[in-house]
């Protein structure tokens, strides 16, 4: 549930009317619309909504390294929230794996809840903390351009960390890099060349120029990423970089190997 103010201009007149409501954050639009239709006299002006994320006690558990659980690391640092930050060596996972709801990492703990899967994980935060659609098709792009993403990029795991041989392993990567890579890196420049604003959706900070950013800078698989010839791809960037929250982060994260 979320509180939400919603401020309310009476036609023709300065009499400005505070009203309350309480409605789950994925009906927040409904709930407006309901209360225009409860006060045809009124005229919407503004509302305020506040995230029961707000004061959330949040736990990220991931390895030592970046991998699955930096864009989720961005996302908060972007937002401003604090949380717990557990990383471990791939030694200990033994230790921490029965913590994790599938046997798997990353998994968000929200007030002591562990939560799984990455893309899970990367979507409510964006949508608690301002990083996700406004509406319903904003999200459908979002969410689309995510799977997208994610059709790069589990392949590319697949074959640097689960590969039967070497020489399967050399096949793989010369079509992630010859084929892939290019393919993917092409969708994501016409994207921005067909939304026009330099982000990927609407015309600010999302989920997806988090995810790309990551992706192409440092990522797991940004050594098949070269984005040197997709100048909207470059501007981006410049745009993520501009974050004073994600700056700061990112001048101050941990190195790591992947």
């Amino acid at each position: 549930m979320c509180d939400r103010e919603t401020t309310l201009v009476q036609r023709n007149s300065p009499v400005i009317v505070k009203r309350k409501t309480f409605c789950t954050r994925t009906s927040a639009t409904v709930c407006t619309q309901l209360l225009l239709l409860c006060a045809p006299n009124y005229c919407y002006c503004a509302t305020k909504t506040s995230s029961p994320m707000a004061n959330a006690k949040l736990k990220l558990l991931y390895f030592e390294d970046r991998g699955r659980a930096e864009v989720s690391r961005i996302i908060l640092a972007a937002a401003g929230k604090e949380y717990e930050d557990v990383r471990f060596p791939f030694e200990d996972w033994p230790k921490f794996k029965p913590e994790t709801p599938y046997g798997q990492a990353p998994a968000l703990s929200v007030d002591g809840v562990v939560y799984a899967q990455t893309l899970a994980i990367n979507g409510f935060l964006a949508r608690e903390f301002g990083f996700h659609g406004k509406d319903n098709l904003e999200t459908f792009k979002i969410d689309e351009i995510a799977h997208l993403w994610e059709d790069f990029f589990t392949p590319a795991i697949n074959v640097l960390f689960y590969s039967e041989d070497e020489r399967a392993k050399e096949a793989g990567i010369k079509k992630i890099r010859e084929e892939s890579a290019p393919r993917t890196l092409t969708f994501l420049e016409g994207i921005l060349a067909k939304n026009g604003t330099g982000y990927y959706v609407s015309d600010r900070l999302t989920l997806i120029d988090i995810l790309v950013f990551e992706g192409v800078n440092g990522g797991t698989c940004s050594q098949f990423l070269d984005a040197s010839e997709y100048p909207l791809i470059q501007k981006n960037f410049e745009l993520v970089r501009a974050n004073e929250r994600i700056a700061s982060y990112m001048a101050t994260r941990k190195d790591s190997q992947w």
